[in-house]
């Protein structure tokens, strides 16, 4: 009997870890999915922006930041069951139904100048695709921006500035350190740094444990270049975004 009931508890421990080593996987897919769909609708908004409004090929860019935001949504929604619930911190995108004249014409910007700033944002992902997107969205809202593809870089580049950085945008989730602490290693270089987190990642446990009970500004992905340039202002004008 019992060695039938070590057998039992053995199988059940394996089972576990199965599934442990199975969420994880999960969690990363949906990191790194929630990363891409974030480039996704950034170039279909900067493409509809250059479009005549109503244009056939201006609703296809609707319909394509559309299909992103309801795949992030339906990845939320399979990854849920198998954690804790995600109900507080789900993703509410508006329909997009564009009126006649609801936007500008071609070639002007869609997001309002209030959104521009004039300050130097230290931009740290490991994704490549994500990075030039965002780059090339805070650029042409007036911000300095230093790119860096990871922890080490970043180091590298704040050890090397001599100028103030106002802000840092990073990722929570990245190969050789977590954002959180190289925020807080970077910000004893830069004292009054702001930092807003990134992520893609839907995990209630590590959320909770990384960002919410510490009350730390974040955007999951994906989001629109709007948003993260709303956040950015609220961040920089608040008290908050620090560790």
């Amino acid at each position: 009997h019992a060695e039938k009931t070590l057998a039992e508890n053995e199988e059940l421990a394996g089972l576990s870890k199965n599934r442990d080593a199975l969420s994880e996987m999960a969690g990363r897919a949906a990191h790194d999915i929630n990363g891409l769909l974030t480039v996704i609708t950034g170039y279909a908004e900067m493409a509809r922006n250059e479009m005549v409004p109503d244009a056939p090929s201006s609703v296809g860019m609707n319909n394509i930041v559309n299909a992103a935001e309801k795949a992030a949504f339906l990845i939320q929604q399979i990854l849920a069951p198998g954690r804790k619930p995600v109900s507080n911190l789900r993703l509410q995108f508006p329909a997009v139904q564009d009126k006649p004249g609801s936007r500008p014409p071609a070639g002007i910007p869609a997001v309002e100048t209030t959104l521009r700033g004039t300050e130097t944002i230290l931009m740290v992902d490991d994704e490549e695709p994500l990075r030039v997107l965002l780059r090339r969205v805070l650029t042409e809202h007036g911000y300095t921006v230093l790119a860096a593809d990871g922890p080490s870089e970043a180091v590298s580049i704040c050890e090397k500035y001599s100028d103030p950085i106002h802000l840092m945008l990073t990722d929570i989730c990245m190969p050789e350190m977590k954002g959180t602490e190289l925020a807080k290693y970077l910000q004893a270089l830069f004292p009054r740094m702001k930092v807003l987190f990134i992520t893609g990642q839907v995990d209630q446990d590590i959320l909770q444990r990384e960002i919410l009970n510490k009350d730390r500004p974040f955007l999951l992905k994906p989001f629109r270049s709007d948003r993260l340039l709303r956040k950015i202002r609220e961040v920089l004008s608040s008290g908050k975004g620090s560790l």
